[in-house]
């Protein structure tokens, strides 16, 4: 699982920077201003896209945080996810914010220059949103969702899009000076669907234990060691409780929990998983030395 972010600190500009590609009908339709992200549609080449190029995989979740509308009103704009194409054919999922409500919009090779004539909406929810507060666009699978400070707002399954990477979207919003938005902090996250757990092996005298840390294996264990026993549990939602999926031995310092383990453990995919090691010795009844615990996705 990897994490990216963006402050925008920095100085005043009409590109967000290296980090950044940009399809935008001008320059300025996305842009730094004040060391944060402003959006502006009150024109119609007022529009366009940014997605992030480190790479994401294609589950993956975007979100800005709310700071104010232009004086006049909104843009229309906000996070993305499996974003590509340019701002004259764009495809992507995007909660975009338009001053009263949060859209949910898909698009598949269509304009962003276009008065919301252009693309399909899958849900929406009526929200002023005030300084400080987040909007989150996740797309996990066939799953997309949309969540108002953490708070789970809209959910749809849909199956149209299925790479791309995360990033923002200004879809234009009428005309008009001053219709804007500034946002900040972008954060996004990916979510693997094989997640591997890793762990070290130590050996103090006889006794055996074990860390989160990779490191170099002792390779002479001790003579009663015989595995390491893997409890692999999952939820829906963190809100949820853990449920024990599956158990599996393993002697090695590594166990990969597949995508196709996990559809088949819960009957659909689900993205927050925890393992519970344990070493067994050849003596005794499975005795815990130490046990970790993580939320790998």
């Amino acid at each position: 699982m990897a994490s990216h972010s963006d402050l925008f600190t920095r100085g005043d500009n009409n590109s967000l920077g290296a980090s950044w590609a940009e399809s935008e009908g001008d320059v300025s339709a996305i842009r730094i201003v004040s060391n944060q992200l402003f959006m502006d549609s009150g024109a119609s080449t007022l529009n366009g896209h940014a997605t992030f190029i480190a790479g994401l995989g294609t589950d993956h979740d975007s979100q800005l945080t709310f700071i104010s509308n232009g004086s006049s009103a909104a843009a229309r704009s906000g996070p993305g996810a499996r974003q590509s194409g340019t701002n004259l054919s764009f495809t992507g999922y995007a909660a975009l914010y338009d001053g009263t409500t949060i859209i949910l919009r898909k698009y598949v090779a269509e304009a962003l220059n276009t008065d919301f004539t252009a693309g399909t909406t899958l849900g929406s929810y009526t929200v002023t949103l005030t300084n400080g507060d987040t909007v989150r666009i996740e797309a996990i699978r066939t799953s997309i969702k949309v969540f108002v400070n953490g708070v789970e707002r809209i959910s749809v399954t849909d199956s149209a899009i299925t790479t791309g990477e995360a990033g923002v979207v200004n879809n234009r919003f009428g005309a008009g000076a001053n219709r804007s938005t500034t946002w900040d902090t972008w954060l996004s996250t990916d979510y693997p669907r094989d997640v591997t757990a890793v762990w070290a092996y130590t050996k103090i005298g006889n006794q055996e234990n074990y860390d989160w840390v990779t490191g170099n294996e002792d390779p002479s264990k001790s003579p009663r060691f015989r595995d390491y026993q893997v409890e692999v549990y999952s939820k829906a939602n963190p809100a949820a409780s853990w449920v024990l999926r599956r158990t599996e031995l393993v002697t090695t310092e590594a166990y990969t929990y597949t995508e196709a383990l996990n559809t088949a453990d819960a009957g659909s995919f689900m993205r927050h998983i925890r393992f519970d090691i344990r070493i067994r010795e050849t003596t005794g009844v499975s005795p815990i030395r130490s046990v970790e615990t993580t939320v790998v996705s």
